[in-house]
C-alpha cells in the first residue's frame, strides 16, 4: 500500500477531530463567565447585520438597474416623449452604485471585525491549545472554522431580516414611483453570491488576523507594535493639497467631459491626503489633550496616541458622511418648471426631495454598521483589559474613572468627527445657497432639520452599543481568579 493511501485516513481523522474540538470549545464559550459568549454572540450579531445590509443594499442597487434598463409607468411615458430622458435613470442607477461605495468599506471593516476580535477574548483558550500539542496551523484551522459558523449563522439570519423588512419599503417614492417588494428581491443566483462574498471575506480576515499574533503555549502575543507616526505625513498632506489645487486650475479650459474626470481623480487624491493628515493630526491632538489634568481624560488620550490609525479609520467614514449629509441638507431644492409640459411637472415635483432621502438612508446605514462595529470593538477591548481593569480595582480606582476614559477615547472622536463634518458641509452649501437667493429672490427649501436629528439619532444609537459593555466590564472587573488560573 502506498505511502498516501495510509496518509489519507490519518489526515481524514485529523480533519475530523478539529471539528469535533472546535464544536466543543464553541460550547465551552457559552458556559465562560469570562465574556466569551457576549463577543460570540456580538460577532454574530455583525455578520447578521452585515448579511441583512448588504442583500438590502444590493436589492435597491438591483431596483435602479432593473427601472432603467425596463422603464414602467411615468418613467416610461416620458422616455417616449423623449428620449434623452433615459439618463435621468442611468444617474439614480449611477448614484445607487456611489451609495455603494459609500458604505461598501464600513461593511467590509465590520465583517473583518466580527472575524478577527473573537480571537481576542481566546487568548488563554488558544495557548491551551498549543500547550496540548495542537499546531499553529491547526489552531488557525480552528479559528477559522468557528469563523465560519458564525458567519454561516449570521447569514442565514440576515437573509432572513432582508425577506421579512421588504415589505417595509413598499412606503417609499422614489423616481416619483412607490418601491415595489419584488423589486428589492434579488434574483437567487445574486443573493447566493453576496452571501458567499460575506462568508469568503470573513474566512480572509479570520485568517489574517491569526497571522497578525503569535500563539504560543506561554500565551498569545502581537507580532508588531504600532510605531508612533512621522511629520512625513504633514509634508506629503501639504504636497498633495497644493497639486490638486493647482491641477484644478489647469483644468479650467477643458471640455465637459475631462474636467469631469480630472474632478473625479481630485477628489480622489484629496481624499487620500486626508487620510494621511487626519490619523497625524489625531495623534498631536491626543499627546496634547493627555496634559490635561484629569486622569480619565490622560488614560484615554494616550490609549488614542498609542494607535492614532485605528481611531481615524473608526471615524474619518462617518465624518465624510457627515460632510456629504450636511452638504445636501443645505443644498437648495427649487422647482423651475415654467416651461415644461404637465408630465414633466409631476415627475419633477415628485422627485425634488430623492437626493435627500438617499442620503438620510446612506447615512441611518452607515450609523448602524458603526454601532455595530463599535459594540464588538468595545466588548473585546473589555475582555482583553479586564486583567488590568481588576488591578486598578484593587488598587482602588473606581468604576467610572475607567467608563469615563472608554467614553472619552471611543465616542469622543466619533461625535466630533460627525458634528464637525456635518457643520463644515453646512457651511460648503452656504454661497450656493446665498447665491440662489440673490438671483431668484426666494428662501429655497432645506432639510438641515431632518438631516441634524438624524445625525443625533446616530449618535445616540453608537452611545446605546457602548453602554450596552457596561454589564461585561463591571462583571469582569470583579470576576476573581487564582494566580494559576
Amino acid at each position: 500500500m502506498s505511502s498516501t493511501n495510509i496518509a489519507s485516513p490519518a489526515v481524514s481523522a485529523r480533519t475530523q477531530n478539529l471539528n469535533w474540538l472546535t464544536w466543543h470549545l464553541t460550547k465551552a464559550r457559552f458556559r465562560s463567565r469570562q465574556g466569551e459568549s457576549l463577543l460570540y454572540l456580538a460577532s454574530i450579531l455583525a455578520y447578521t447585520v452585515c448579511a441583512g445590509l448588504a442583500l438590502t443594499i444590493a436589492g435597491g442597487t438591483y431596483m435602479f438597474y432593473h427601472r432603467w434598463m425596463h422603464p414602467t409607468g411615468i418613467a416610461a411615458q416620458l422616455l417616449k416623449v423623449d428620449a434623452s430622458f433615459e439618463i435621468i435613470l442611468k444617474f439614480y442607477f449611477l448614484l445607487a452604485i456611489l451609495a455603494c461605495t459609500l458604505i461598501i468599506p464600513s461593511l467590509c471593516s465590520l465583517a473583518t471585525k466580527a472575524a478577527v476580535l473573537g480571537a481576542r477574548g481566546r487568548e488563554k483558550r488558544l495557548a491551551a491549545l498549543r500547550l496540548l500539542g495542537l499546531s499553529s496551523l491547526e489552531v488557525t484551522k480552528i479559528t477559522m472554522l468557528d469563523a465560519l459558523l458564525q458567519a454561516v449563522i449570521g447569514s442565514l439570519i440576515g437573509t432572513t431580516l432582508y425577506l421579512a423588512t421588504l415589505p417595509t419599503w413598499t412606503s417609499l417614492k422614489i423616481e416619483a414611483k412607490f418601491i415595489a417588494a419584488k423589486e428589492m428581491l434579488l434574483p437567487w443566483w445574486l443573493l447566493l453570491t453576496v452571501l458567499a462574498v460575506m462568508i469568503f471575506l470573513g474566512q480572509i480576515s479570520s485568517w489574517w488576523g491569526m497571522q497578525q499574533v503569535r500563539v504560543s503555549p506561554l500565551g498569545v502575543t502581537r507580532r508588531a507594535s504600532q510605531p508612533a507616526l512621522r511629520v512625513w505625513r504633514l509634508v506629503a498632506a501639504i504636497a498633495i493639497f497644493v497639486t490638486a489645487f493647482i491641477v484644478s486650475q489647469l483644468t479650467l479650459g477643458l471640455s465637459k467631459t475631462w474636467i469631469l474626470v480630472a474632478l473625479s481623480g481630485i477628489i480622489l487624491v484629496v481624499i487620500l491626503g486626508f487620510n494621511l493628515l487626519g490619523p497625524y493630526l489625531l495623534q498631536l491632538n491626543a499627546r496634547l489633550l493627555a496634559k490635561v489634568p484629569t486622569p480619565a481624560m490622560v488614560l484615554a488620550s494616550r490609549r488614542i496616541a498609542a494607535d492614532p490609525k485605528t481611531t481615524w479609520r473608526r471615524v474619518s467614514g462617518m465624518g465624510f458622511l457627515a460632510f456629504i449629509a450636511g452638504f445636501v441638507a443645505m443644498s437648495p431644492v427649487l422647482v423651475n418648471s415654467e416651461d415644461s409640459d404637465n408630465l414633466s411637472n409631476n415627475f419633477i415635483s415628485s422627485t425634488r426631495w430623492d437626493f435627500h432621502t438617499g442620503t438620510m438612508i446612506t447615512l441611518a446605514v452607515s450609523f448602524t454598521l458603526c454601532a455595530c462595529a463599535m459594540l464588538i470593538t468595545q466588548a473585546a477591548t473589555v475582555i482583553e483589559n479586564a486583567q488590568q481593569s481588576r488591578a486598578l480595582a484593587k488598587m482602588g480606582a473606581p468604576r467610572g474613572f475607567e467608563l469615563r476614559s472608554m467614553w472619552l477615547e471611543t465616542l469622543g472622536p466619533l461625535a466630533v468627527s460627525v458634528l464637525g463634518g456635518g457643520l463644515l458641509g453646512l457651511i460648503a452649501a452656504m454661497p450656493m445657497v446665498q447665491m440662489l437667493k440673490e438671483h431668484t429672490g426666494q428662501t429655497p427649501e432645506n432639510s438641515v432639520t431632518q438631516m441634524s436629528l438624524l445625525l443625533l439619532a446616530g449618535l445616540a444609537f453608537t452611545a446605546a452599543s457602548i453602554f450596552a459593555t457596561h454589564p461585561l466590564h463591571r462583571r469582569l472587573r470583579l470576576l476573581q481568579q487564582r494566580a494559576n488560573d
